[in-house]
């Protein structure tokens, strides 16, 4: 559990995805699945567009009402980034394994982010994040369950 701010966990949201990215790009330089690496390039263009698109959100939040004074308060939060391992030997299950779970923690915070939101434009936008980072782990996901099948 990590005890910060709203303002702290946006910033980290933001370093978040840009990390997430890099993970997949790694990834993809180490695996010979040509069609998982069309996949990853895939993901990693959405996460760009994601990171553009909360970025550009996060400009426009008017964030004393949006958050109202609790923009400073500091709060316990289930989530927030973590470490990163290195993509070298890592199996295909295990990077999808990662990458569900990384996913998740994205999910979390943005769910976490729009349950302290006071506007309703601020709830929708990080509903709409929450939602597109939810497809992003549905895939992974899906690819996980057929990888350990075979």
């Amino acid at each position: 559990m990590s005890k910060m701010t709203i303002k702290e966990l946006l910033v980290l949201s933001v370093e978040w995805t840009i990390e997430i990215s890099k993970f997949y790009a790694d990834f993809r330089e180490e695996t010979d699945d040509v069609s998982f690496r069309k996949l990853l390039t895939t993901m990693i263009d959405q996460e760009g567009q994601y990171t553009e698109y909360y970025e550009e959100n996060l400009r426009r939040l008017d964030l004393k009402s949006d958050f109202g004074s609790e923009i400073n308060k500091v709060f316990d939060f289930n989530g927030g980034s973590e470490s990163i391992p290195s993509v070298a030997g890592l199996s295909k299950i295990d990077f999808l394994k990662i990458a569900v779970r990384y996913q998740g923690i994205s999910i979390a915070t943005c769910d976490f982010l729009g349950s302290l939101s006071k506007t309703d434009s601020g709830k929708q936008i990080f509903k709409q994040l929450s939602d597109e980072e939810r497809r992003h782990m549905l895939i992974f996901k899906d690819h996980l369950e057929l990888e350990e099948l075979f």
